[in-house]
């Protein structure tokens, strides 16, 4: 067994982390001790049950974009204990002589994590062209550098690995089955880090993998006769619809705008025009339900409710098939005059909330692949 300890500096980490107790969302035998004020904490670590590594080959920078893989992870993987994962996020690759601001990727990567770093076991793999560069150097002189990560190089890397062989993953060759011969007591997962829609692309592979126990799972083929309505605040989240329209080579994908006097309203209906994403205002979205009614498809809406059925994986969901699914705007969820139209309504087991558009992408390979 061993003991880490460490603490939490950034205070937006310890309201989550506080929250995240209150919701029952950390396992209470997590910490040995934890202070909620000074963001002290001791936790033991057994032994890992899963090991995730990440190579970052460029966008060196947007590294700590980790984060929101991170929390996917910890979401997605219920049956798993974060604690019990091994997380490394692998910058060896980087050969550039120019100084790299390691402490403003670790604060960020933590910040965009939330909580869920100091849910796991985060290593950062640094060459030593950086360990050896002088801001770095600076940096651990004075003492800034964030804590919960635990940085590492790359000879002490291949003593953690030696004992495992490395089991690639690429969304670009997805498949149903992709975890069948995957072992996690002899493999360690390896991905690579290349694009700003990591997360959003590898979502539905870390939902398999939430079955990968499951070996014999069924190809599940749609008819795509559905139509996905996403309720859009957020611009970033336009640039991620676009990504999984040409993935899936698909048009079937809807943008309901926010209300016109939101700040991001006129740079999403650029970015629609740009993309040629359909997109139309609540009162369109109503008529289009309304003549679904004429065809008795399924209203469907994506949200937590107690007569919810949860997707699965290796399961079919036939209520899926000729069907209007919505999604809810980012921060207020799905608008009350559609919700009222909900004939089913679905959800996706996870410990915290994850991005509308990576549950779009769950679903979306759920059907397509």
């Amino acid at each position: 067994m061993e003991l880490i300890q460490s603490k939490v500096k950034c205070n937006t980490v310890k309201k989550r982390i506080k929250r995240d107790f209150e919701y029952g969302y950390i396992p209470e035998d997590l910490f040995v001790s934890y202070n909620p004020e000074t963001g002290e904490y001791v936790k033991k670590v057994t032994n890992y049950d899963l090991i995730f590594k990440i190579n970052v080959i460029n966008n060196y920078e947007k590294s700590y974009q980790m984060g929101s893989f991170i929390r996917t992870i910890v979401s997605l993987l219920t049956k798993i204990d974060p604690n019990k994962m091994m997380i490394i996020i692998d910058l060896s690759s980087y050969k550039d002589s120019k100084n790299i601001n390691i402490r403003r990727i670790i604060d960020q990567l933590i910040y965009v994590s939330t909580s869920s770093v100091i849910l796991t076991n985060v290593f950062l793999v640094l060459p030593n062209i950086i360990l050896n560069n002088k801001l770095y150097k600076k940096q651990q002189r004075e003492n800034v550098l964030a804590n919960g990560i635990t940085i590492i190089d790359s000879e002490y890397l291949s003593n953690v690995l030696n004992k495992y062989t490395e089991f690639n993953i690429s969304y670009k060759n997805n498949n149903h089955n992709i975890f069948k011969n995957f072992d996690s007591t002899k493999n360690y997962l390896s991905f690579e880090f290349e694009e700003n829609v990591f997360t959003n692309m590898y979502t539905p592979i870390i939902y398999q993998l939430s079955s990968y126990s499951n070996i014999n799972i069924p190809l599940i083929k749609s008819n795509k006769n559905q139509i996905f309505i996403m309720c859009i605040e957020k611009i970033s989240n336009i640039h991620r619809i676009h990504h999984l329209i040409k993935y899936h080579n698909i048009d079937n994908i809807i943008v309901c705008l926010p209300e016109k006097n939101q700040s991001n309203y006129e740079g999403i209906v650029n970015y629609c025009n740009e993309y040629k994403i359909k997109y139309y205002d609540i009162n369109n979205i109503l008529n289009i339900i309304d003549k679904s009614k004429n065809k008795n498809q399924n209203i469907i809406a994506v949200d937590i409710h107690k007569d919810a059925i949860s997707l699965e994986y290796n399961k079919p969901m036939h209520e899926l098939d000729d069907s209007i699914i919505i999604f809810g705007y980012e921060l207020s969820g799905i608008p009350k005059v559609l919700l009222e139209l909900a004939t089913k309504y679905i959800q996706i087991e996870s410990r915290k909330s994850i991005n509308v558009v990576a549950v779009l992408s769950i679903i979306l390979s759920h059907l397509y692949n």
